[in-house]
């Protein structure tokens, strides 16, 4: 009888690449030649049993039955049952019926039988296998979108087919995966994650490719006439976490920043990429739009913030940045004013050119250099304090700017302190101003910190308020001792429009009941200061009684006369 292996099983094998990854299509295959096996033995029916875990890793299993060959006999027909069970991720099973008085079915065909199990299985294996490395290097292993590699597969199919500029790319981050990690735990995030992800891929459907780009970043092709659809469920999205064991589940809104740039004729990947990337970096900027649309001359200011990348940190080596003080004054006396303090202001003198705040600060607050530019300011006034101690003139109290880039960093109040000890200064000359758009997830840490600062005596000020980064909420719930009033609603003062005056003497009385000192910035005329002054705010900064002077002029003019002054 002629041999089963150098028949059939090679016929098999002839007709499974070895780059082919599909297992359905290896029992596909097997299935055309066992007929012709099955007919030589007289088997009446073949089938295999597939058992494999999910890939979403719940544990559960899947079970498929592929039949081969026949149909399912009945019991009393069956005289043999050949059952092989291979492990595989589950296993894989294969079962062969012969009826009674088979004279064909001989020790010979039950040896044939098994080596075609076992090859075939070892086939079906190594197809299996390879079809889980593609899936690992193609998928994301969190929540089984595609990943980097799969989308740039998708994004060159695109291209080569020439519909590229017919999708619009989006660059998302979720806003608020900091506060809901910690809220429910790694477990719960992954499952948000998870369910984030689906619900957008459900959502695009054959339209375009969802990739999860790292950490809490995604990258969305999809459709240009279906990205305004994309926007409006991005804005409202919510998903329902459910944890494995539990009957209920939780609605969690998922806040989602965008970049997103429609793609034009002639563009490569990268330009898609790129571009995408730079609008969600100026989305993720204190103030700005969650969903921003790239613009060209998005080019120009990310241009400039890598040349200040590179020469902010010389310049700090150099000393280039400069702190100036424009001076605070108590004007609770109608002709007089005292000063009762200064705030530190960086500048930077460049080449014998000082160049104002308004061209650089924006870009460190940007790229995140903002950080180091404000402990620079911090050591230069504890220089000053220091040598104004030493020459015996009596220090006010500072306000040193710090960006709310600092309330992630958990050691925040660990660096202040340390410069303080480092120079031997006393913390009660410091006032620290913190400008705050108060997300949820960083007012937590704003008032661990300001309760550090106030245990070593060192005061807290909210800048900008009014100027739309602050709310209500925070200043009931922080224990901030100065609120600064915003240059944008001083000016009102003085007006036609007596409204302005009206919102600005209740900001005042607000303020003052919740017992918190009220100064405001950018005073330029007469007029505003009688008004505040008469309202109940007595303390003033602006150019009607001081713009910023370099640190030997405040000195001088202010420090060593001290103090009071005719208005």
């Amino acid at each position: 009888m002629k041999a089963l292996v150098s028949d059939e099983f090679y016929h098999i094998m002839e007709c499974i690449s070895d780059k082919d990854y599909d297992a359905d299509h290896v029992l596909t295959t097997m299935k055309q030649f066992i007929p012709a096996f099955a007919e030589r033995y007289g088997t009446n029916y073949m089938k295999v049993i597939v058992i494999e875990a999910n890939m979403n890793g719940s544990g559960m299993k899947d079970r498929r039955e592929f039949v081969l060959y026949g149909e399912a006999p009945g019991k009393d027909d069956i005289v043999k049952e050949l059952i092989f069970e291979l492990p595989l991720n589950g296993y894989v099973r294969t079962e062969a019926y012969i009826k009674k008085d088979n004279p064909l079915w001989t020790e010979e065909a039950e040896k044939d039988y098994f080596v075609l199990s076992k090859l075939g299985y070892l086939v079906y294996g190594r197809a299996r296998v390879m079809h889980e490395l593609e899936i690992a290097e193609t998928t994301d292993a969190l929540t089984g979108i595609a990943n980097g590699n799969m989308l740039n597969r998708y994004m060159w199919e695109r291209l080569a087919e020439g519909n590229f500029s017919t999708f619009c790319a989006n660059f998302v981050n979720i806003k608020n995966m900091k506060l809901l990690n910690s809220k429910y735990g790694e477990q719960g995030g992954n499952l948000l994650f998870f369910e984030y992800a689906n619900s957008i891929k459900r959502f695009i459907g054959e339209d375009g490719c969802i990739a999860r780009i790292g950490g809490d970043n995604f990258f969305i092709l999809i459709k240009a006439d279906r990205e305004a659809e994309l926007q409006r469920l991005l804005k409202k999205l919510q998903v329902d976490l459910k944890f494995p064991g539990s009957e209920s589940s939780i609605p969690v809104k998922m806040d989602t920043r965008l970049g997103y740039y429609y793609i034009k004729d002639g563009d490569q990947i990268s330009d898609a990429m790129n571009s995408s990337s730079i609008a969600l970096k100026l989305a993720k900027n204190e103030g700005s739009s969650d969903y921003i649309l790239y613009s060209d001359d998005m080019k120009i200011q990310m241009l400039k913030m890598k040349q200040l990348d590179e020469s902010v940190p010389v310049a700090i080596e150099n000393e280039e940045l400069v702190v100036f003080y424009q001076p605070k004054v108590n004007i609770s006396e109608e002709s007089k004013c005292i000063l009762c303090g200064a705030e530190a202001l960086v500048r930077w003198r460049k080449n014998g050119i000082v160049i104002p705040p308004m061209e650089f600060i924006p870009f460190l607050e940007k790229n995140g250099l903002v950080t180091k530019v404000d402990f620079y300011v911090l050591e230069h006034v504890c220089r000053d304090i220091k040598s104004w101690e030493e020459k015996g003139i009596k220090p006010v109290r500072i306000s040193s700017n710090f960006s709310r880039r600092h309330l992630g960093d958990p050691e925040f109040a660990n660096k202040v302190e340390a410069v303080f000890r480092k120079y031997q200064v006393d913390p009660s000359y410091f006032e620290i101003e913190i400008t705050e758009s108060y997300d949820s997830e960083d007012m937590e840490a704003l008032v661990q910190f300001e309760k550090r600062m106030h245990e070593i005596g060192v005061k807290l000020s909210v800048d900008d308020f009014g100027s739309g980064f602050s709310s209500l909420k925070m200043v009931k719930n922080i224990v901030s001792d100065t609120i600064k009033l915003d240059k944008s609603i001083i000016d009102g003062v003085g007006s036609d429009d007596k409204n302005n005056e009206i919102i600005v003497s209740h900001i005042i009385k607000m303020i003052r009941c919740l017992g918190k000192e009220v100064l405001a910035e950018g005073v330029e005329t007469k007029e505003q200061a009688a008004f505040l002054r008469d309202n109940g705010c007595d303390l003033i900064q602006g150019y009607l009684y001081g713009k910023p002077i370099p640190r030997e002029e405040f000195e001088e003019n202010w420090l060593k006369k001290n103090s009071l002054r005719d208005v």
